[in-house]
This record gives structure tokens, sequence and C-alpha cells, in this order.
């Protein structure tokens, strides 16, 4: 029960209080418990003793795990006494109201199931959104043999690249980005790596066994299309000069900017030598400036802007001992991992000689 809690705690994250409760409702003889923040329905089996409860019931979150913390406890009790559910754990009691109405699981389970890693799926949720802001939409693109993910602000475009075998050809869906992140926190509760994953119109069903997920979307506008096209033909380009970067001077180097700037949306400059890469801020009294020495020398001068938070959170996803970065059309700069299935794409402000 100390795990579900944690799960729905980061599934629904910051939403209305309606939101936040825990549905608990009886099917094929099993007791189940649901939750959604609007978006993300999640459902599981409950390990719980029921005595002579044949009524579905609803448990606001937060006094439950109010009851739950920090007690040794693992036996929770459910039982009916006049109108009212009682729950008994350890030395404390809980009585609620026989709601008239339980938020229930209704949508079946889709079609279209492939075999996927949990692991994969975040790690591609995760980088398309890590640019964006809330009333984004982070856009997944399901292939025959690849799932991305992407992202973009409108300065940075970011991409995440899986490998999978799914019998789909171009499904693409738009998920909220509040609910991507709010998957993505929950991720690290959720025990399990092996999952089977459904495409419908009703939205992308997620199975862990007995429990199971799904994620709402929406339809794509013109512009998530060409996004998803732009982005996948230039990842897949030959680069016209290949410039490495020692990565712990790199993160060095983003942390310390991100302590003079501050906003998100803020930008630094970048200017690339033969010899150097050389970061910069300048804000009301200070200019400030770190030199990173490259690992290969490039052949361009290039010049670029970018927010160092977004650099910062998307250099934290397990890189190698170099960062790479590719000019491609000698108009965007890709930041990837030696892997090449994570990507940022930043957009040149000059090139030169």
């Amino acid at each position: 029960m100390d795990r579900f809690l944690k799960i729905a705690e980061k599934l629904i994250g910051n939403v209305e209080p309606s939101f936040k409760r825990v549905n608990f409702y009886h099917k094929n003889s099993d007791l189940k418990a649901f939750i959604t923040d609007g978006c993300i329905k999640f459902e599981t089996p409950v390990p719980l003793s029921v005595v002579d409860l044949p009524y579905d019931f609803i448990v606001p979150l937060e006094p439950l795990r109010l009851i739950l913390k920090d007690e040794k406890s693992d036996f929770v009790s459910f039982e009916l006494k006049e109108k009212q559910v009682i729950i008994s754990f350890g030395n404390q009691i809980l009585m609620l109201p026989i709601p008239k109405k339980v938020d229930r699981w209704h949508e079946p389970m889709g079609d279209n199931f492939f075999n996927w890693k949990l692991s994969e799926l975040i790690k591609i949720l995760n980088i398309g959104s890590i640019v964006c802001s809330e009333g984004d939409y982070v856009v997944l693109n399901v292939g025959r043999d690849k799932i991305s993910c992407f992202g973009s602000d409108g300065h940075h475009i970011t991409v995440g690249t899986s490998g999978c075998e799914t019998q789909t050809n171009n499904f693409i869906a738009c998920i909220p980005y509040v609910s991507v992140r709010h998957m993505v926190k929950a991720s690290e509760s959720l025990k399990r790596e092996n999952i089977n994953v459904g495409l419908s119109k009703l939205g992308i069903t997620i199975l862990f066994g007995k429990t199971r997920l799904m994620l709402c979307y929406r339809q794509p506008e013109p512009f998530h299309y060409k996004l998803v096209e732009f982005a996948g033909k230039l990842i897949s380009e030959s680069y016209d000069d290949l410039i490495l970067v020692k990565n712990s001077e790199l993160k060095r180097a983003i942390s310390k900017l991100c302590r003079f700037v501050k906003k998100e949306t803020s930008l630094v400059n970048c200017l690339i030598t033969k010899e150097i890469m050389e970061l910069s801020a300048k804000g009301e009294g200070f200019y400030y400036s770190f030199k990173v020495p490259l690992f290969k020398r490039s052949k361009q001068t290039v010049i670029l802007k970018f927010s160092p938070m977004k650099v910062r959170r998307f250099l934290s996803k397990s890189f190698s001992e170099e960062s790479i970065f590719e000019l491609v059309r000698r108009r965007y700069v890709i930041l990837k991992r030696k892997r090449g299935d994570l990507y940022m794409i930043m957009k040149t402000e000059k090139v030169g000689g």
C-alpha cells in the first residue's frame, strides 16, 4: 500500500482537489484501486483485508497518506458499519461515508499491443519533455521498428529514440507535458521492467502484469507533424563538422552558468572556435565566461545560444566521457549521446570558416 501511495502521489501531482482521491471498487471478485489526474488513469489490484464490504468506496489521498505514514504495520482492514467505511491501520481508525458514485476504469484494453521495456519508455519521454513547460505537448511517434519522442520550446528541440518491434506504422500522439512528467516521476516506484503497450483511439495503455495505466493524447496539429519530419531527418543526416568536448568540463561550465542565469528561458552565448568552446552570460552589472578545451578541433567558428538549465538536464542523462556536437546543414548544432539515441537540436546564430 505504501508503494501504491507513492505512485499515486506522483501520478496525480498538483491537480485540483477533486482528483486527489483513491477510488476502490470490486471487479471480478477483486478489490481494485483507481486514480486519475484527468489524463492518466491507473488501476491496480489491492491485497487488503476486506471484511463484509460489498460496496465501492472513495478515500481522499491526503487522509490515507497521513494514517499510513510512519506506521510499521502492513495490515490494513476495511469494513462496513452503519453506512460508513471504517479503515483500521495500527492504532488508527478512519471513518468515511459511502459515496453515491465511484470513478472506474471504463475504457477497453485497446489493441496493437507490443512488448517493451519501461526504462526505454521513460528514457524517451524524459528527453522529449525536458525543454517543454506546462501547457505544451510531447509528441510520441511509433513506427514499425523505432519509437521516438519529440519536444520543442521554439529554440531547442529534443529527441529520444528507442528500437522496438511494434507492427505499427506512423502512430503519432500528442501527450500533455504535465502528464508525461507525472509518469516519469512515478516510474521509480513502478518496480517492473517488462511492459506491454497498446495503442488505440482512447489512449496509450501500459500493462504491468495485472496493473495497468493509460495515457490520454490528442491528435497532432500540422506543427507536430512538421516537428517529427524535420527533427527526424536532421538527426539522420551527415554532419559538416564534428566537435568533441570532455563531458565533465562541459557539465562544470554549464553548472556555473546556471548560477548566473536563473531563468529557464534565459539564453547564454556559445562560441566554438578551432580549439575552445567559450560559454558566456551577460547581465546587469556582470559579464561571465567559461572556456572549455575541445577534444577534437573544430573546422568552423560557430556561434549559438541556448538555455544552460535545459542543456544541463540533457547532459545528466548518462553521457559517456565525451559530449558530441555535430554541425548539420551549417545552420544547426546537434548535441547527442554517443549511443545515438538522445539528441538536442539548436539553431546557429553564425557559422564562419
